[in-house]
């Protein structure tokens, strides 16, 4: 419900420039003053002198390609001094939760540290045959789908670093991983069947922050008898709705 008493404290101009700010969209990131006059219905001059105020503080700016108005850097730094007040294993637990509560199944969130992914969240499972994983575990990167979806976002140059860390411990080439890493990427989930533990299985996708940055990989994981043909498509999409919502939480598509 909105503050009646807040409104004697209104300031109208001050509306009016968010109201301008409101207008740009991932659909319309760029707008002229003609279009902005459109959509809020209001005076020329008026837009313009809040623009022109908007664009000395780098908020606006136009673009060297269209000349049209788009919003500023300085709008990237805001968004990073939100984000960073933003723990991840906080915003994930009630959309974790859900994902477990879907497949029956633990589900942890995973990082890069170093060399390694490490555990920074989980929810276990409830049956009495579950796999767990403490916080603070720590697992090789291009082994096992809780790291590799992590891997597979790499640059050429970072994950040439971490194949030569693991090399004695895989069985292929770095051009083979260079294949399964773009396969990820394309499908956007990694599944793996006793890759990194006997009898184990797990389904993992990719959690993106503000500006497309990949923040973790949320995982579902068990014991491989569970993880059937039958249900091994409820667990990919599960996973991956859950991985999208916690993205959007995290500020990714606005």
């Amino acid at each position: 419900m909105k503050n009646e008493g807040a409104s004697k404290y209104t300031i109208k101009s001050l509306q009016k420039a968010l109201d301008i700010l409101e207008c740009f969209t991932l659909e319309r990131p760029e707008l002229t003053l003609t279009e902005l006059q459109h959509l809020l219905n209001l005076d020329k001059t008026n837009i313009y002198r809040i623009i022109v105020n908007l664009e000395e503080r780098g908020i606006l700016q136009r673009s060297p390609v269209s000349g049209k108005l788009r919003l500023g850097n300085v709008m990237l730094h805001y968004a990073q001094v939100c984000m960073a007040g933003v723990d991840i294993h906080a915003v994930s637990q009630p959309y974790m939760q859900k994902l477990a509560d879907i497949t029956g199944e633990t589900v942890i969130i995973n990082t890069i540290q170093g060399n390694s992914g490490i555990c920074i969240a989980r929810i276990n499972s409830k049956n009495p045959v579950k796999i767990t994983a403490d916080i603070g575990n720590r697992v090789p990167l291009l082994r096992g789908s809780s790291t590799k979806i992590l891997a597979a976002y790499l640059t050429e140059e970072r994950l040439s670093e971490v194949y030569k860390a693991e090399e004695k411990d895989l069985q292929v080439s770095f051009e083979e991983m260079k294949e399964q890493m773009k396969e990820i990427r394309k499908k956007g989930y990694a599944v793996s069947l006793e890759e990194l533990d006997p009898q184990t299985a797990g389904v993992s996708c990719p959690i993106f922050s503000i500006g497309g940055k990949v923040a973790g990989g949320v995982s579902t994981i068990g014991p491989l008898y569970r993880f059937t043909e039958e249900n091994m498509e409820q667990f990919i999409q599960a996973t991956r709705s859950c991985a999208m919502e916690i993205s959007q939480a995290l500020g990714y598509g606005k």
